[in-house]
């Protein structure tokens, strides 16, 4: 882990903007807790296109849920590394 200085431009709830050294935009920083919530209902909307045999529908939800999948799986490797809890319980597996 390094330190570095952010250009924070809002510290609201869940939509944080800062600006990374070296980069021309901000981002949007989303607590790991929210992030997770966002994929169950990513996964809800899959499911729902899969009950409307709605295969456009299904192909662009399986296509997101997997982004939004891939990211919470970096999170937690990321914090695994770090020796962080995570702030939200695992389910069983």
């Amino acid at each position: 882990m390094e330190r570095k200085e952010l250009e924070v431009f809002s510290e609201a709830s869940n939509a944080a903007i800062v600006r990374m050294p070296g980069r021309r935009f901000p981002g949007l920083v989303i607590q790991g807790d929210t992030f997770r919530n966002w994929l169950t209902t990513a996964r809800v909307f899959r499911t729902r296109a899969q009950e409307l045999k709605d295969d456009e529908l299904l192909a662009d939800s399986e296509e997101f849920l997997a982004v939004l999948t891939n990211l919470l799986h970096h999170y937690e490797k990321v914090l695994s590394a770090h020796k962080m809890d995570l702030p939200y319980i695992q389910p069983a597996t």
